[in-house]
């Protein structure tokens, strides 16, 4: 679950789904690829339950905090 919580799995997420998504490659230099529809739903699923894990932490901490 580190999407959230660590900048740099963040951006290797990011450039992982850039690049599945094909067209410019990001790398030290231009490259183009193919689209690649399994990579895009596998990391779009990886960012969604992560955002719900973190949205699920927020409201428990949210709600403990209420009944403070």
């Amino acid at each position: 679950m580190g999407l959230f919580t660590n900048k740099k799995e963040m951006k290797n997420w990011a450039i992982a789904l850039g690049n599945a998504c094909g067209g410019a490659k990001v790398t030290t230099e231009l490259q183009l690829t193919k689209v690649d529809p399994e990579q895009v739903v596998k990391l779009t699923q990886q960012f969604v339950n992560e955002y719900n894990a973190q949205m699920m932490k927020a409201i428990k901490k949210y709600e403990g905090g209420e009944s403070e």
